[in-house]
């Protein structure tokens, strides 16, 4: 049986939907109700990345915006800036559904 977790990219909508005020917008306010649930529930199976971009990212805009976003990534490693990880970050990567993969050294990341 294999224990290995599976990586996880988080890309800068993860933060976003999951800090931001509720919407009004149904579609939106389900995304950010499914994004929320996500991060309780599952986000323990897996081993999460982000890079420098998607931090820069989450400092843009409103500083209390910015604060909770860049909060919300605190302690998850940051990759270093490759062809590969640059390539995963803009969503060059192969795409599955609405998931990118990726591979670097022989390990798979699942882009989120």
């Amino acid at each position: 049986m294999d224990t290995e977790k599976k990586r996880l990219f988080v890309e800068t909508t993860i933060p976003s939907l999951a800090t931001a005020r509720p919407s009004c917008d149904i579609i939106t306010a389900g995304r950010q109700a499914s994004t929320r649930l996500f991060w309780e529930t599952e986000r323990q199976k897996y081993d999460l990345f982000v890079s420098q971009d998607v931090l820069d990212e989450c400092g843009l805009g409103s500083p209390d915006a910015a604060a909770r976003r860049l909060t919300f990534l605190s302690g998850i490693p940051v990759l270093p800036k490759t062809k590969e990880v640059i390539e995963l970050a803009t969503g060059g990567c192969s795409k599955t559904s609405s998931f990118g993969t990726a591979t670097f050294k022989k390990r798979s990341f699942v882009r989120l």
